[in-house]
């Protein structure tokens, strides 16, 4: 083990000399200095402009200048360092296995964080790539944390990740590579109200990157098995495109190609040593198109979005589950699967006094079809909701925000999925730039439509009897800005009925498959943050969490329900810093997750080892348009568990990137 550190830092050290030994022969300049802004306006967490220490909410801004001190190319890599979130991927890269995508678990809750482009949701199926849309387009991103249903709709039990993209900017180039076969390149070119944007993403294989294991619960007889990653290959392309200064259009597109090898560590088939062999191997594609034309006139706003995924499974099975050969294996597609979301959405503030009034409607048809190629019918649903928000000052220091949203199906509805969500918000100002806030309200998350009704198929059958998920939120908080620094401190609490999860089927013509079913969740913790920014080159960021995230199952299948079992990370700690000295730039951010617990949907949940991951980003700015950076991750080179259930996918090793950018 020591060998392989030292020869990790060796290679780190190579890139490093790199960066030295070119700075003598180029210009010197000073570079802009990182800083990070402690009150910045948001737009996300009431629909229009608010400052984020006024707004009773937790809030998270990840502005350009903290995106670029991450050294992120992707909005995945920026947001595994957001305080209070658990993040799993499947991956190097965040490179996800079919429709299992990395995902972000805001405060404990899986699969219930909404992801927003300028404010549109770009979930389909209850999933988001996240890998798929780069930084080199991103103006900021605003995370609330907690249930945002009620301006937002379905998706958003947990929190709310929004994306804001660039109005325009300067014409660009990047190119960097790295271990792991990774390169990544693209550009950026602006031309009044067009702006046209590629990027392309590379990886190459990474040996063993999951074990299909159950902790302590795997005999001598049981067969066990490994993947490991042979590659993938991501174009993208964004164009957006300003009529004027009130109507935009966006398009953004992104191909990705993945392979994987599923191998046997263990086991025995007849005479057979299975250990070694590869039972099955697998290509996929997933294609993603978004579309949005947007108006804002100030106090109006309406836009309509078009989101489309197309997921394309081929490959070969050489074995059987038991170990056996298959009889003629052949290389064959084995799915195409399409989820598509049409949608629309209109609101309108008003006042300048006292209160201030916002009323909105978003209507959007959904689309799904399990497999292209079979027989599956194209599944269709209709979704509609009202909002309404009335935010009241009582006094200069005292205030109450009122928002509330009704929301209903149309045709083709399973059973009765209105939802009416009522929330309450209220702000006091003790100080200059200190306030105390409390919030309560409800949020919800309809079933998707492959939950709902996808045929067998992929081991995962529909549940038509399953219920909307409905959280209650409530969270008191404390913000504080003076001078150079800024305190955040949040108390909250939720209880989720009927939240959704996969169980698999013990027994009868379904047996071995996954269905659907409703299960409830809680959780309460505390979370502090603390930022400092001297505004002459050097600032550093803490955080902290303490939470007890727990599900309960009501599988109605199951004789024996096991009851509150643990879930996720009790306790996380998070940490960056930055120091600016000439034309150099360092950067060095860490998060540490323990109290983990690995769950499995028909066992108790066991504890977890601790995980620590790690980003170190070093640049060096040539003059005021070149720029030379290296990126190092997973410094210590540590064989972490970046997922909480029973099959174990790790994350990267040390791998980094060696790149140059420069604006023209």
């Amino acid at each position: 083990m020591k060998k392989i550190y030292l020869k990790k830092s060796a290679i780190l050290g190579a890139a490093l000399s790199c960066m030295i030994m070119s700075a003598p022969v180029l210009a010197q300049e000073q570079p802009e200095q990182t800083e990070f802004a402690l009150d910045p306006v948001i737009v996300t967490a009431q629909r229009y402009q608010t400052k984020e220490v006024e707004t009773p909410a937790s809030v998270e801004v990840f502005d350009e200048a903290r995106i670029k001190a991450l050294g992120a190319s992707n909005v995945q890599e920026t947001m595994r360092y957001a305080l209070g979130s658990n993040y799993s991927t499947y991956g190097p890269g965040g490179n996800s296995q079919s429709t299992m995508t990395s995902a972000l678990a805001i405060r404990g809750v899986e699969k219930g964080t909404l992801v927003l482009i300028n404010g549109k949701p770009v979930n389909a199926r209850g999933n988001v790539y996240l890998e798929k849309i780069p930084t080199a387009n991103v103006e900021r991103i605003e995370v609330i944390r907690g249930g945002g249903s009620v301006l937002y709709g379905s998706e958003a039990l947990g929190g709310v990740i929004n994306i804001i993209t660039k109005k325009s900017a300067e014409n660009s180039a990047y190119f960097d590579m790295g271990n792991f076969g990774q390169v990544n390149s693209g550009f950026h070119l602006q031309e009044g109200g067009l702006g046209i944007s590629y990027g392309y993403r590379k990886w190459g294989k990474v040996d063993r990157v999951s074990t299909s294991t159950w902790k302590n619960l795997v005999d001598s007889t049981s067969t066990v098995n490994y993947m490991d990653f042979l590659g993938s290959r991501s174009n993208s392309l964004m164009l957006t495109y300003d009529f004027n200064d009130k109507l935009s259009l966006l398009y953004s597109y992104d191909q990705t190609k993945t392979s994987w090898n599923y191998n046997y560590l263990k086991g025995t088939s007849g005479n057979t040593d299975l250990a070694g062999l590869t039972r099955y191997m697998r290509h996929y594609q997933n294609r993603q198109n978004i579309l949005q034309l947007n108006y804002n006139d100030d106090h109006f706003k309406a836009s309509i979005f078009y989101n489309d995924l197309a997921v394309y499974t081929k490959g070969i099975d050489y074995r059987t589950s038991t170990g056996a050969v298959s009889k003629n294996p052949k290389y064959a597609a084995t799915g195409d699967e399409r989820a598509r979301n049409l949608g629309i959405d209109v609101q309108h503030d008003w006042g300048e006094g006292s209160t201030k009034y916002l009323v909105g409607a978003t209507g959007i048809k959904e689309s799904y079809k399990k497999n292209k190629m079979a027989s599956d019918p194209t599944i269709h649903r209709y979704n509609y909701s009202i909002y309404a928000s009335a935010d009241h000052n009582f006094t200069d220091k005292t205030k109450a925000i009122l928002t509330a949203r009704y929301s209903w199906q149309g045709a083709n509805a399973a059973g009765n999925l209105d939802k009416f969500t009522p929330q309450l918000q209220l702000s006091q100002k003790i100080g200059k730039d200190e306030y105390l806030y409390a919030s309560a309200g409800m949020s919800y998350k309809m079933p998707t439509l492959n939950q709902l009704y996808a045929p067998p198929g992929g081991r995962v059958i529909g549940n038509p009897n399953l219920k909307p998920q409905v959280g209650k939120n409530y969270e008191l908080g404390w913000k504080k800005n003076i001078g150079e620094h800024g305190w955040r401190v949040a108390l909250f609490n939720y209880d989720i009925e009927d939240k959704i999860t996969f169980s698999q089927i013990s027994s009868g013509t379904w047996s071995g498959f996954y269905k659907g079913v409703n299960e409830d969740a809680k959780n309460t913790g505390l979370e502090v943050e603390y930022s400092y920014d001297n505004k002459k080159g050097f600032y550093y960021t803490l955080g902290a969490v303490m939470g007890n995230p727990k599900t309960r199952s009501k599988d109605p299948t199951v004789a024996n329900p096991l009851g509150w079992q643990k879930a996720y990370d009790r306790y996380e700690l998070t940490g960056g810093i930055g120091y600016t000295t000439g034309n150099w730039t360092f950067n060095l951010n860490a998060k540490y997750l323990f109290g983990r617990s690995q769950s499995a949907s028909s066992r108790p949940s066991q504890d977890q080892k601790p995980a620590l991951y790690t980003t170190m980003n070093i640049r060096y700015q040539v003059d005021k348009r070149q720029e030379i950076y290296l990126k190092a991750e997973n410094l210590f080179d540590r064989k972490d568990v970046s997922n909480n259930s029973s099959a174990e996918y790790y994350y990267t090793p040390f791998n980094f990137v060696l790149g140059y950018n420069i604006n023209f």
